[in-house]
C-alpha cells in the first residue's frame, strides 16, 4: 500500500493493547483475533460518565465515559450505559472503533476445527 493509500476499514490493534499488562500466549490449540464489537456498543460517550461499580454502596467510576452500551430492551426502550477505557470489559478503543479480543480454535489442516 502507498503512503497515500488509507486502508478501507480500519485495522485491529496489537495484541495485547497498551496497558492491559498481559503478553501470555493464548493455549495451545487456540489463537487470539481482534472482532468489532457487537452492535450494542458505540464509540462516544454521549457525555455519560462511567456505570462501573467500584466499592460498597454502589458507588460508581464516573470517569468520562468512551464508550456506551445500549442494556435497554430492545429499540423502542433503548437505555445506554456509559464506560471509562478502564472499564470496557476487555475490549479496546482503537482508532475509533470498539475492538474485542477473542480465543478461537486453531484449524487443523483441511480447514476443519477440532
Amino acid at each position: 500500500m502507498s503512503a497515500d493509500q488509507q486502508p478501507s476499514v480500519a485495522m485491529p490493534p496489537p495484541y495485547p493493547p497498551p496497558g492491559w499488562g498481559s503478553d501470555e500466549d493464548p493455549p495451545p490449540g487456540y489463537v487470539r483475533v481482534w472482532e468489532r464489537a457487537h452492535e450494542g456498543w458505540r464509540v462516544g460517550g454521549d457525555g455519560k460518565t462511567c456505570c462501573y461499580t467500584v466499592g460498597p454502596g454502589h458507588a460508581t467510576c464516573k470517569r468520562p465515559a468512551v464508550a456506551t452500551l445500549d442494556r435497554g430492551r430492545g429499540p423502542m426502550a433503548p437505555n445506554r450505559w456509559g464506560y471509562c477505557e478502564d472499564h470496557l470489559y476487555g475490549r479496546h478503543l482503537h482508532d475509533n472503533a470498539l475492538w474485542d479480543c477473542a480465543l478461537r480454535v486453531v484449524a487443523k489442516a483441511g480447514g476443519t476445527s477440532e
